[in-house]
């Protein structure tokens, strides 16, 4: 059984986006798997200057009927040094203004990765993941400074120093 969050309501997340003309989405995120490893031995103290690399891959871009569409992803999360990893997976479903998916459809084809459904992946994440980072002994996943922007291979990085 898939667990649906967003910030209110569990089930959607509204969201506007200028790049999209300020068209309203809705963006409904179903997290269907969660994992973590620790790769540091428990016992030993974790490195002082850890850098964490968040990455978002969103593939399969599928459009389900006029003005609505579904996209799976899956966002992991590194440690380097390598003390540990989380991964989560899940499907975005998007629905609303059918000009707005289409046009996030062809910006996913250019590798272009869409703010608003980046930003619903990491807010329905992110909870979790932090709960899971501490049952592990990892320090928690910081939100990115900023919203990704496009880039090729449809993966973003920011690197972050605790």
């Amino acid at each position: 059984m898939p667990c649906i969050r967003d910030g209110s309501t569990g089930s959607i997340l509204n969201t506007r986006s200028s790049a999209l003309d300020s068209k309203m989405l809705n963006v409904k995120v179903a997290i269907t798997s969660i994992s973590a490893d620790r790769l540091w031995e428990a016992e030993k103290q974790l490195p002082q200057n850890l850098q964490i690399a968040v990455n978002i891959n969103l593939a399969d871009f599928s459009q389900k009927a006029e003005g609505s569409a579904e996209v799976p992803f899956i966002l992991t999360i590194n440690y380097h040094p390598s003390v540990g990893q989380l991964m989560s997976k899940g499907r975005v479903f998007l629905s609303g203004d059918k000009n707005a998916i289409r046009e996030m459809g062809d910006g996913l084809k250019k590798s272009q990765l869409p703010a608003p459904v980046v930003q619903a992946i990491w807010s329905a994440t992110l909870g979790e993941l932090s709960v899971i980072s501490k049952s592990m002994g990892l320090p928690p996943p910081l939100p990115p400074v900023g919203l990704p922007h496009g880039t090729g291979g449809g993966t973003d990085m920011q690197k972050l120093t605790v």
